[in-house]
């Protein structure tokens, strides 16, 4: 024993050796021992501790017989206090007691005791390791051998579902195709012979009760349009009959010439509607041509000018360039050629914005035609939109047209250029077309004709047309005010008489008191829908049955219009209004141009009354603005404000707000162009007029009726500044009250 503290230090890192024994000792115990295991670690634990204390007592005896102070000590000798008869001994004594401690036999043994249960628990835990390696190892070899029958399985299974698949799918699908294919629709017997899946097997019993069912509809359907055929030849022969009465009055030129047009317009669309009411014995039996003797020159001279005026319209140069032909007089069914001609024409037209149109005819190979015959190309060029090539196969089959043209007035059955295929292929000929899209499209007619040597007549009309259209009850409903006295202003341009409802019950109680020539009915209302409104009147009792209405909707998706006219609508107008189309549908012609209508009236009491709203709009909730945007849409689009209307259709549905500062700026532009800044109305430039008894009372009725084009009218005259102030700000109230006390000849 020495002074030398290098004892202590490496006692030191010893002493934390034995503390990380203990821990892991500590560590073990909470794992899944077994019952050995856990037996040699407590007797490692046991001992370890034992010789613990025992180097810590003899290196405790050590230092205090050095008299080393205390707070030299490593910590954990600090601590340790030994007995009173140890610390009672002489240094000499101390010192040969802590070698006794360390360098005993005991000491020795216990280090063995603690060495030998380490590797008996090593081995122990060796031995467990391998018997679980082996079992995993089992057990995973079992693994794959499952998966591998589960695979073989699975594979199996897939094998049987294919099988049966195709014996209940493939194969009964594959014979019904045949059957259809192959099928004599002709017999009414069923088509179909049930197999398959319980699916299959019921989609052929459905499918043979369709097919019985649609034998019964064709035969209803036959006697529809004998019925229909009656129906609608009626009011078209009475027509003929009064242009042949207008023969023996009086005609000028010009009148003779518009009168030859609507007869030769009266007599195409008699055939035009037997062709349609025939289209099933068309499609079964065929055409039946009924050949006369006329003039090719005529003929295509008169088609011309059928389609002048349209042409006209729409800023078309409509031609016929027709070469020396080496006879004009055929024998062939000119009505047929007449109406194959006149659809082409009318597609022509209809799909050019500007441009041109031309009917050319030439003869083909006339040195090597026979003497009987001629062989006529007749071609009908436009420069329109044109097709795309992969449409042009589509557009001879029966009701289809090409949906992706880009203008929705592009409409129709569907079925002119099948007929008139059928038309030219009745005739001998046959029919081609050509188109590049953007550039134009041509039809070409290869057509054998048979020459003649009759004469034809000339059919010539030399009287007068005059027509004078009957004025008519229109009732008007629109839940916009503005909107509604717009449109009542315009409609009384032509002489009709026009009552107004606000709101869908209102223009019931009308209508049950009130007969009328005409509805305009707008589709959203806040009581009741456009579309129950004309349920009710399509009902057998109603006494409106048979009134023809027209739905007013700014909505251009077809599903809502399709939906419109299947309630009973027999047409729709969509806003912004086209103003022509309201005068064709009224019947009422004037001398007004309807485009040049002074809307600034209405425009001021429009920005009067939603620019407030459009600064609020973040306030309202999303159905609250897309019912504002939608009126504003309508309204905007009456007015012609376009950049209003346009901005207003791109962001009706939109549900976020990124767009309304650029909104309101729009708005208060347009404001100030069209002059209605409303802090600086000029509304002193007009010298005032003083009011008269008769102004007075309708001003009145005007703010009972809390009609905001009150204020326009009481403007212009001499009244009180409340009055004014009340009107501007549309507080009827106040201004109703003003109104009972005011005085002729009071001044502001």
């Amino acid at each position: 024993m020495t002074h030398d503290l290098t004892h202590l230090r490496n006692f030191s890192s010893d002493e934390g050796e034995i503390l990380s024994i203990k821990t892991k000792i500590n560590q073990l115990k909470k794992t899944s021992l077994l019952k050995d295991e856990n037996k040699y670690w407590r007797i490692v634990e046991e001992h370890t501790t034992l010789l613990y204390y025992t180097q810590l007592r003899a290196i405790k005896l050590a230092a205090t017989s050095l008299e080393l102070k205390n707070e030299d000590l490593p910590y954990f000798l600090q601590n340790y206090k030994l007995s009173w008869t140890e610390q009672s001994l002489g240094p000499q004594a101390q010192q040969t007691k802590a070698q006794m401690l360390l360098f005993s036999s005991n000491y020795t043994d216990e280090q063995q005791v603690i060495t030998h249960n380490i590797q008996r628990f090593r081995t122990a835990i060796l031995s467990r390791l391998k018997q679980q390696t082996q079992v995993s190892k089992e057990n995973t070899d079992l693994a794959i051998r499952i998966e591998l029958l589960t695979q073989l399985l699975i594979f199996l299974i897939f094998l049987a579902i294919l099988a049966l698949f195709f014996s209940y799918v493939v194969y009964p699908i594959e014979h019904y195709t045949q059957s259809l294919k192959l099928r004599d629709w002709t017999d009414g017997t069923p088509p179909l012979i049930p197999q398959g899946s319980a699916e299959l097997y019921t989609f052929a019993e459905n499918f043979n009760q369709l097919y019985q069912q649609m034998i019964a509809i064709t035969k209803l359907k036959s006697d529809i349009l004998s019925e229909t055929s009656h129906e609608l030849r009626t009011p078209l022969n009475a027509l003929s009959g009064h242009i042949h009465l207008l023969k023996s009055t009086n005609l000028s030129d010009e009148q003779l010439q518009q009168l030859t047009i609507i007869s030769q317009s009266n007599d195409h669309l008699t055939r035009v509607i037997n062709n349609v009411l025939d289209f099933d014995k068309i499609e079964q039996k065929g055409l039946t041509l009924n050949p006369i003797h006329f003039s090719l020159q005529t003929l295509f001279e008169e088609i011309i000018a059928l389609h002048q005026p349209s042409a006209t319209a729409k800023q078309i140069e409509l031609n016929l360039d027709i070469a020396n032909l080496s006879t004009d007089k055929v024998h062939a069914d000119q009505e047929r050629l007449r109406q194959v001609l006149i659809n082409l024409i009318n597609n022509a037209i209809k799909f050019t914005r500007d441009g041109f149109v031309l009917l050319k005819i030439r003869e083909e190979f006339p040195a090597k035609l026979p003497t009987q015959n001629m062989y006529l190309k007749i071609q009908v060029i436009d420069n329109g939109i044109g097709m795309k090539t992969e449409d042009l196969d589509r557009i001879f089959n029966k009701f289809e047209q090409i949906d992706d043209l880009p203008t929705s007035k592009n409409v129709g059955t569907g079925l002119g250029l099948p007929i008139s295929r059928k038309i030219i292929k009745k005739m001998g000929g046959r029919i081609t077309v050509k188109s590049i899209e953007t550039q134009g499209t041509t039809f070409t007619i290869h057509l054998k004709l048979e020459k003649s040597t009759q004469s034809t007549p000339h059919n010539i009309m030399s009287n007068p047309l005059m027509t004078v259209p009957p004025s008519k009850k229109i009732l008007l409903v629109d839940d916009n005010l503005l909107n509604l006295q717009m449109t009542s202003k315009i409609i009384k341009q032509y002489g009709s008489l026009v009552v107004t409802a606000e709101t869908g019950y209102e223009a019931l109680d009308k209508l049950q008191i009130q007969d009328f020539d005409l509805i305009f009915l707008d589709l959203r209302l806040p009581d009741i829908s456009g579309i129950d409104i004309v349920k009710k009147l399509r009902q057998k009792n109603s006494r409106h049955i048979k009134t023809k209405v027209i739905a007013l909707t700014a909505d251009v998706e077809k599903k809502r219009l399709n939906l419109a006219l299947a309630a009973g609508m027999d047409d729709y107008m969509t806003k912004p209004i086209d103003f022509k189309k309201l005068e064709n549908l009224i019947f009422e012609k004037t001398n007004k141009d309807t485009k040049d209508y002074n809307f600034n009236d209405f425009r001021s009491v429009f920005f009067k009354n939603y620019l407030p709203q459009i600064h609020h709009m973040n306030r309202l909730s999303l159905p609250e603005r897309e019912h504002l945007l939608h009126d504003i849409k309508g309204l905007s689009g009456n007015l012609r404000l376009q950049a209003i209307y346009q901005k207003t259709v791109e962001i009706e549905h939109l549900k976020h707000l990124n767009w309304l500062p650029d909104y309101i700026k729009l708005f208060e532009e347009s404001a100030a162009y069209f002059k209605t800044d409303f802090e600086k109305e000029e509304l002193h430039k007009f010298e005032k007029i003083p009011l008269s008894i008769e102004v007075l009372s309708e001003l009145k009725t005007m703010v009972q009726n809390a009609n905001p084009m009150a204020f326009e009218l009481a403007k212009k005259y001499t009244i009180s500044q409340e009055l004014y102030e009340a009107l501007k700000n549309y507080n009827f109230t106040e201004a109703l009250t003003l109104l009972e006390l005011f005085k002729l000849d009071s001044a502001p």
